[in-house]
């Protein structure tokens, strides 16, 4: 039989220091008077002993926990959330975004740059300019 915690958030993030404002959303609340049900863990009971006096906590079996949530259903703002779940969305998205700014610089470096030679090549044009120069200077100086 697993722990799990009922959170209903007493108190409005406003006046809340950023950090712990943070903290209720990373749990999913951030409403006033919402409940989620969320797994005991280490990390968790951290995060709930830093918005203590934000929140109100209830222990209850996992059992209690989903026959609240079949009840009341999630019109009332419960939920049952799993940590880990958040977590894997999290790696998985730092890894694929890594992984297409990988690919979008290391596809600079693979393929030939577009522009022709001739036209973007800028010594022919001081060649060209400099003959024009040249040119000009000689019929100055007839």
């Amino acid at each position: 039989m697993s722990v799990i915690y009922k959170v209903i958030q007493r108190r409005s993030s406003v006046g809340l220091p950023e950090e712990a404002a943070k903290t209720l959303l990373s749990l999913g609340l951030g409403e006033f008077q919402k409940t989620v049900f969320i797994e005991s863990s280490a990390s968790t009971t951290a995060k709930l002993a830093k918005i203590v006096e934000a929140v109100h906590v209830k222990i209850v079996s996992k059992e209690v926990a989903l026959q609240d949530v079949k009840y009341s259903g999630k019109k009332n703002g419960f939920l049952l959330q799993k940590t880990t779940q958040r977590n894997r969305v999290t790696s998985s998205l730092f890894s694929s975004t890594f992984a297409i700014c990988v690919l979008l610089v290391g596809a600079n470096s693979l393929v030939p740059c577009p522009v022709d030679g001739v036209h973007g090549n800028d010594s022919i044009i001081d060649e060209r300019l400099k003959k024009q120069q040249e040119k000009v200077n000689q019929e100055r100086s007839i």
